[in-house]
């Protein structure tokens, strides 16, 4: 897949830090004002913190070490369950135990999204506002 394919590459990290250039979805449309409003010039980028420049060099290397499975097994969480909730004398306690270790089902009203659209959505990047906090 296509962030495979980015962490593969000795500039991985420069890549995954880079802003994106250019989008594929069309501009939003807004509805025209009588008098035009001055151009919006959204700020500069913050530079990255230390931390999590770090953070990325290490899952980085866990990757081309131990591939895109075993990166997320080793860095996913434990979570919020009891390692007794199965045991537990509770009528949903045999429930509970399943959603522990196979999660709880979700249910989308909307249809899959196909790869083109994944692949837009990623060379589009963030929403403009995870930048404004």
């Amino acid at each position: 897949n296509k962030l495979s394919d980015i962490l593969s590459h000795d500039n991985a990290f420069e890549i995954l830090l880079s802003p994106p250039t250019h989008s594929t979805l069309p501009p939003a449309k807004r509805p025209r004002l009588s008098t035009p409003l001055p151009p919006v010039v959204a700020p500069p980028a913050p530079d990255i913190s230390q931390d999590l420049g770090t953070y990325i060099a290490r899952d980085v290397k866990l990757f081309r070490e131990l591939g895109w499975k075993g990166l997320v097994e080793q860095r996913r969480q434990q979570g919020d369950w009891n390692n007794d909730v199965g045991n537990i004398k509770h009528p949903a306690g045999r429930l509970l135990d399943h959603y522990k270790r196979h999660g709880a089902p979700v249910k989308f009203h909307t249809k899959p999204w196909t790869r083109a659209r994944v692949e837009a959505a990623l060379k589009r990047g963030p929403h403009r506002s995870c930048h404004e906090h």
